[in-house]
């Protein structure tokens, strides 16, 4: 029995599932939390999102499980804040923009104007339940 048509279906299977296209619906108008931080957000440079309010984000920290990013598709992102203060009536949200940037199979997402986002990412994954981005830049 011949296996080299094999291994080259399974080559050709595996390499093409490394460079699939990602797709952007995903991104759009779903409030992601981060899944864990490990610190200052401003100094990270991994990011683990899940949507918020699914069995996943219930137990995460306040801070994470009532925070988040809409990325809305005119371009606006909405990074939510979780209010523990007990004194005042702090937004829940601020208004922020991001721009997208697609060159072959890689997407960079530039957010500024942001409490803690500003900076350039990489989408390293993103699926209708998680979404995994990288800093490249700090602006």
């Amino acid at each position: 029995m011949n296996f080299i048509p094999l291994l080259i279906l399974f080559a050709l299977t595996s390499s093409s599932s490394l460079n699939e296209e990602i797709n952007l619906d995903n991104l759009f108008e779903t409030r992601w939390v981060l899944n864990k931080a490990g610190g200052y957000i401003p100094n990270l440079e991994e990011f683990d999102f899940v949507i918020y309010n699914t069995p996943q984000a219930k137990d995460l920290p306040y801070q994470f499980q009532f925070g988040g990013l809409i990325f809305k598709k005119d371009g606006t992102l909405l990074e939510y804040v979780w209010n523990k203060c007990g004194t005042g009536n702090p937004p829940d949200f601020y208004e922020t923009e991001y721009q997208i940037e697609k060159i072959e199979n890689e997407v960079t997402i530039q957010i500024s104007n942001s409490r803690q986002w500003d900076g350039d990412y990489v989408i390293q994954g993103l699926t209708k339940s998680n979404l995994k981005m990288t800093r490249i830049n700090l602006n």
